[in-house]
């Protein structure tokens, strides 16, 4: 148990070693991936909600929950889902699970830092305001860093080839959407169709 609970933090700074040793010796833990994934949405509801007004120009009661899901969870989602589909077409050797996991524990820079960020903006000025942006710049590449070298060991790939699998990736999320989308488009007309039949009929009986 203690060594799941220290995992995600051992992988923000040994992500090779510690990404192979959660897909080896099974120190990942799906329960804990899935708290960070809740943070991860929080701290975004949190940020746009609560930022300090002298950086933010959303307006109070415009907070679009939905929205937010969209591009937190339903993204996250997304992104393992077409990791695995294209590293099981270049023969990577990561499961989804072991994708799941590092995937979400890579999360956790951004995750602490929007918090953070969203408290101290309360306290800046404007000019102080532009080291905050410079900051969460570098806790993002630090995230990206951390998944992208965390994924090469999942799928023990080389450099060039986790690359090869990172555009696939967004192609894949680009078809996974597009997919959706025409899913719910149908689902959609089927229902819009069905009531129409559904009037017509009452109405002809009523006639």
């Amino acid at each position: 148990m203690k060594d799941k609970i220290l995992s995600p933090f051992l992988m923000l700074i040994h992500p090779i070693a510690k990404a192979d040793e959660i897909k080896k010796k099974k120190q990942g833990s799906i329960p804990l991936s899935l708290v960070i994934i809740f943070l991860f949405f929080m701290s975004a509801v949190v940020e746009y909600q609560y930022y300090g007004r002298n950086f933010s120009d959303t307006q109070p009661g415009t907070l679009n929950v939905f929205y937010i899901l969209l591009r937190t969870v339903v993204t996250f989602v997304l992104f393992t889902a077409a990791n695995w589909c294209a590293a099981t077409l270049i023969e990577g050797k990561g499961t989804l699970p072991d994708i799941w996991i590092t995937t979400s524990y890579a999360l956790i820079p951004v995750t602490v830092f929007s918090f953070v960020r969203c408290l101290i903006s309360h306290f800046v000025s404007q000019d102080e305001g532009d080291i905050l942006a410079v900051l969460a710049a570098i806790i993002l590449i630090w995230s990206v860093a951390v998944g992208f070298l965390a994924l090469m060991s999942v799928h023990e790939f080389t450099v060039k080839r986790t690359l090869i699998l990172a555009g696939l990736t967004l192609f894949g999320m680009l078809v996974l959407v597009f997919l959706l989308i025409l899913f719910f488009s149908l689902i959609r007309e089927m229902t819009v169709f069905g009531q129409t039949i559904y009037y017509e009929i009452l109405f002809r009986v009523r006639s």
